[in-house]
């Protein structure tokens, strides 16, 4: 479980939730059946089942995926990470926040794989964009870098993902890419 979240068991389902910075709030649960459910607020589609409610008080079960094993929420995009290593977004893709190698200013409400990534274990997101642990230790990311989010001078945008400089044993990602952790 990633250190940055809330969590907790209740019955036969693991939770966590990741709450987003205003006006965008929203949380996510991956349950023991590595389903994803997602609650709060819907801005640009990060409740992932394809509807267009402002909001949803209750858990909705973020459509098509399954063997989900980590999720993150950054405001208007939200990530997960399957079992199989691929990584999924639904919500904006202002700055390349969806990672699918398109610029465009558009926004799904479905989850789309991202690309050019595999072997993910846990993902992050910095606002707009995602991150992500691969199994190797390494951290890729894309989206903005108007503020050196992607671990160069700030520069403009990257919307696929590539490697972090000068990262390597890297073992957990806090959102915001706040908290990552060389292993000892």
């Amino acid at each position: 479980m990633r250190p940055d979240h809330q969590s907790g068991t209740c019955g036969p389902t693991t939770w966590f939730a990741t709450t987003a910075w205003p006006p965008e709030r929203n949380a996510y649960a991956v349950t023991a059946d590595g389903s994803l459910w997602a609650w709060g607020t819907n801005a640009s589609g990060t409740l992932g089942n394809g509807s267009a409610v402002a909001y949803s008080r209750v858990p909705v079960r973020v459509s098509g995926l399954t063997g989900v094993v980590a999720a993150a929420g950054g405001g208007i995009t939200a990530f997960a990470v399957k079992r199989d290593g691929t990584v999924w977004s639904w919500g904006s893709n202002w700055l390349g926040a969806l990672g699918n190698g398109s610029d465009c200013e558009c926004a799904s409400n479905v989850p789309g794989q991202v690309v050019d990534i595999g072997g993910a274990v846990d993902v992050g997101s910095h606002g707009y964009g995602g991150l992500v642990l691969d199994n190797a230790g390494r951290v890729w990311g894309w989206g903005s870098n108007q503020n050196g989010e992607l671990g160069t001078q700030p520069s403009g945008s990257r919307p696929r993902p590539g490697l972090i400089p000068g990262l390597a044993g890297v073992t957990a990602l806090g959102d915001g890419g706040q908290a990552l952790v060389p292993r000892p």
